[in-house]
């Protein structure tokens, strides 16, 4: 079954994300991997939501239809967490987000859950170390 999802273009740090948003209530951004995108997460949106959150998944830059920045030096981590760091106050939420995030970023710690979505790799011969 596909479920249509609410996407926003948001504007932050000098670049565009498009974003799913969905949902009302405590903010909760995912985030993903390379070479994921949003759709990593399409089967945690609603559970979140449905418990009372709103829901932010943004495209990283270089991803799906966000800003694809020309310039190499546009994808180190500092920049990318200044970008992630805007969708926040872009939604209407406090900027208090990850540790982490905001380590590289500001000076504003709150808690935060870091989960990793499993990854299915077939064995192709035995394990060795």
């Amino acid at each position: 079954m596909t479920v249509a999802r609410n996407f926003k273009m948001i504007e932050t740090n000098g670049v565009r994300l498009r974003t799913v948003v969905e949902g009302k209530g405590p903010l909760v951004i995912l985030l993903y991997g390379w070479p994921q995108c949003w759709y990593l997460w399409r089967h945690q949106i609603d559970p979140l939501v449905e418990a009372g959150f709103q829901v932010a998944v943004p495209d990283q830059c270089g991803f799906g239809v966000s800003d694809r920045p020309l310039a190499i030096a546009d994808y180190n981590i500092r920049t990318l967490a200044a970008d992630i760091a805007g969708v926040a106050p872009a939604l209407g939420h406090d900027t208090r987000l990850t540790p982490r995030l905001f380590a590289l970023q500001t000076q504003r710690p709150s808690p935060v859950l870091n989960a990793k979505a499993p990854h299915c790799l077939q064995q192709t011969g035995p394990a060795s170390r």
